[in-house]
């Protein structure tokens, strides 16, 4: 008997980044819940998103503009990429090397890692940025309105 076999999937789902992000998270929570505003997370890894890169989303922005743009270099789009340091270093962890983005190694990752691997990548940083912004909103929900926990 024949069985249908399952469709690839587009996106491989990384669950080591799932895993840390819900470990940052809920040292978030902790804190809330003893009544302190949540101490501004140390970054263990580069990959690793937390609150202080929300304040490169505008740099995402421009970057997913200039992927819709069939005229855009490869030049621009690296230099876009570096201008997002978790991006750029989650492309470099891809390929396996864990030192700091330069152009040059970024330009090669780019190469290795391809269309759908910097799609992946941007796709689990948007991802893992959405839920920072929501454990963040949350948190700072929970400390403002003590009453609500009782």
């Amino acid at each position: 008997m024949n069985t249908p076999k399952k469709p690839p999937q587009s996106r491989g789902v990384d669950t080591a980044a799932s895993n840390d992000r819900q470990v940052i998270a809920g040292r978030g929570k902790a804190a809330a819940a003893k009544g302190k505003a949540p101490a501004k997370v140390r970054r263990g890894e580069p990959w690793e998103v937390t609150p202080d890169d929300l304040s490169c989303l505008d740099a995402v922005r421009s970057l997913l503009s200039a992927l819709n743009n069939a005229y855009v270099s490869t030049s621009q789009i690296n230099s876009l990429i570096l201008d997002i340091p978790v991006l750029a270093a989650r492309c470099m962890r891809r390929i396996g090397v864990k030192q700091q983005a330069t152009p040059e190694s970024l330009a090669k990752a780019l190469t290795s890692i391809g269309n759908m691997g910097l799609e992946n990548e941007l796709l689990g940083l948007l991802e893992d940025l959405t839920t920072c912004r929501a454990d963040m909103l949350e948190a700072e929900a929970n400390a403002a309105d003590p009453a609500d926990r009782a």
